[in-house]
């Protein structure tokens, strides 16, 4: 095999396609199906189990991403806690909230579609994998414990949100804690017992579900611009009550930091496009495009729900009654039912991905004990252990918890998660760099070795030689193989052609980088490392700020499962991630130079003819060389 069609092979091998073909539907479908597996006995099953997407894999596109994250962001949080934040902190400070909420989310989604996009991998077809691939099995398993907890943790708030509802608003029983907590175990058993089950049906459903939550929201819409209550101190749009509810009330006011740590779980659900990656037809493609849409529509509807109940309700009704939302719907039936099937969406979602990332870590780790977990039921391939965990710990927060003590909880796990993702960023783009600087060092060298020792012609002897009367037209017109060929005949022709082979000449580091570059015509153009590491230190020192304790102790346990996962698995595997942090920073007080990757500071090739050379070595098989002749250290 010849240099060119190795390196092919290599580039091949390491960059995947934009997309995989998706298999087809309906009519098309069957046929298909039986065609390639003719041999099999078809077992037939009713038209509408394969319409409705339960019996046959469908692959979507933007919209479905767009559908499936806007459910997760219009939650319970939403509904029931809104009008309780706006009469805690005014209405400037919720909407201060609410920017560095959705902040915070874009730049961790940004963060994770890089890594997507850059790690040149297939298999991150979910949160864990994205983490796994860069980071490797013992940090990803690590953080997906504590993702798992926080997705149990989740489920449970969701189930008490719907218990609230239903008890607490219906009912007028609100001030009945065990009344809601015995209806969010009954809701809790029916979720885990759908997921036991299989709930791809759920899944395929977001389409209906973003539909009642839109009925939802008009409703609520639709009842705050006409209606009074008097008994819940709402009236119509008034200027007065806009203007007394604008600021803080500093004498009942919990605090910026406990107020955010409240309201954070209405935007943790952005993620939940990558986590139906295996579902869609172009991941690169409608990850971002359906995900930032969804937050752009999530986003209007928590201002507007932030400026019509500051400027419709009395402070203090907003406080007392955190569930006047509900209160103020025209028709109540299409927002306690928008509610309803949002927390159960948004729940039952939750305990599929706490029990799936379990499961994986279980198999990843392989540890004695815990590799139980990854037991599948067959029948419908669900991880029945890892749900009972799940469906266990979710109980336990329903019994001893209420939404309000659950919410920071939920936000402090989240951030820590959140943070992990954009530090594998960081880690990620400059592991990028450094291998850049290490082949653009090896070119460098092989150049400077070939130039002495006559095996690559000089600038002078190409331009004298009569096999190039080339004039620039002819250059233009030229095609990219057949110039890249003429060069390689000439170049490597000089001194010791024919006697040499051809594969002993190139340099022995020209192959693709692991890491790829940033794609320049994607919405990573606005984004940039020192952001993602900025943000992710940034989000510890908010989980520590909003609960302390709550921020420890995931710390904590991530270091216990990270020394145990070190020590008790066989053969952790290692992401593609090189870069070291505390070398990293060692480096930049000591002025030392960065481990193996980053060597001393490159020097240019004094041989006029280098540049020229180092282009014709990128266009062969190094497509990250910078163009420049100086140390390569590009930005993002």
């Amino acid at each position: 095999m010849d240099a060119a069609s190795r390196l092919g092979t290599a580039e091949s091998t390491l960059i995947p396609p934009s997309g995989s073909p998706a298999r087809p539907s309906g009519l098309q479908g069957l046929v298909t199906h039986y065609q390639e597996e003719p041999l099999q006995n078809p077992q037939w099953f009713e038209f509408w189990k394969y319409n409705f997407c339960i019996r046959e894999n469908v692959s979507f596109g933007t919209l479905g991403v767009f559908s499936a994250v806007l459910a997760h962001l219009l939650n319970v949080i939403v509904f029931l806690r809104t009008g309780w934040i706006v009469g805690e902190a005014g209405i400037l400070y919720s909407l201060l909230i609410s920017l560095c909420l959705w902040t915070f989310a874009a730049i961790t989604v940004l963060s994770a579609y890089g890594i997507l996009m850059r790690s040149g991998r297939q298999t991150c077809q979910d949160v864990y994998q994205i983490l796994q691939v860069t980071l490797g099995t013992r940090a990803a398993a690590s953080i997906g414990v504590i993702y798992s907890f926080t997705h149990a943790a989740s489920s449970a708030l969701q189930v008490l949100g719907m218990g609230e509802l239903l008890v607490g608003v219906s009912l007028d029983m609100l001030d009945n804690v065990w009344a809601i907590r015995v209806t969010a175990v009954c809701c809790l058993i029916v979720l885990t017992w759908l997921n036991v089950f299989g709930i791809k049906w759920i899944i395929r459903a977001q389409y209906v579900i973003v539909i009642i939550l839109s009925l939802g929201v008009g409703d609520f819409f639709v009842g705050s611009l006409y209606q009074e209550i008097p008994e819940y101190g709402v009236e119509r749009p008034s200027a007065e009550i806009f203007k007394e509810n604008l600021y803080v009330q500093y004498d009942n006011w919990h605090g910026f930091w406990k107020n955010l740590g409240l309201y954070f779980p209405s935007v943790a659900g952005v993620l939940v496009g990558f986590n139906i990656a295996r579902d869609l037809r172009d991941p690169q493609r409608s990850i971002p495009k359906g995900t930032f849409a969804a937050m752009l529509c999530g986003m209007s509807v928590h201002i507007m729900f932030i400026l019509m109940l500051g400027a419709c309700v009395l402070r203090s009704y907003l406080v007392e009654h955190p569930h006047i939302t509900i209160r103020m719907a025209a028709l109540h039936v299409f927002i306690i039912i928008a509610v309803s099937i949002s927390a159960g969406a948004v729940g039952m979602g939750a305990i599929f991905n706490a029990s799936r990332v379990l499961a994986r870590v279980a198999k990843d780790t392989s540890i004695r004990g815990v590799k139980q977990l990854d037991w599948m039921w067959d029948r419908f391939q669900t991880p029945v252990f890892s749900i009972l965990v799940v469906f266990l710990t979710s109980l336990l927060f329903v019994l001893i918890g209420h939404i309000n003590f659950l919410a920071p909880i939920i936000t402090t796990s989240h951030l820590m998660t959140f943070s992990a993702i954009n530090y594998a960023y960081f880690a990620l783009s400059t592991t990028y760099k450094l291998q850049v600087k290490r082949d653009y060092k090896a070119t460098t060298e092989w150049l400077q070795q070939g130039l002495r020792e006559g095996r690559i012609a000089s600038p002078d002897s190409r331009h004298q030689s009569p096999k190039f009367p080339r004039s620039p037209e002819q250059h233009e017109t030229m095609s990219h193989s057949s110039s890249v060929t003429s060069e390689r005949s000439h170049l490597l022709g000089s001194g010791s052609a024919g006697h040499t082979p051809k594969e002993a000449l190139l340099p022995p580091l020209i192959v693709a980088s692991q890491v790829l570059s940033k794609p320049g015509d994607t919405l990573l153009r606005f984004h940039n490392r020192w952001v993602a590491l900025a943000a992710s230190v940034i989000m510890i020192v908010i989980a520590f700020l909003i609960q302390w304790e709550s921020a420890l102790s995931a710390i904590s346990t991530l270091g216990l499962i990270y020394i145990s996962v070190s020590y008790l698995t066989p053969r952790p595997t290692a992401g593609i991630v090189e870069f070291r942090p505390v070398d990293w920073i060692v480096s930049k007080f000591t002025g030392e130079t960065y481990n193996d990757l980053e060597t001393e500071t490159l020097q240019t090739v004094s041989t006029a003819g280098a540049p020229e050379e180092s282009r014709f070595i990128r266009s062969l098989g190094s497509p990250h060389l910078p163009t420049s002749s100086s140390a390569p250290f590009l930005s993002g």
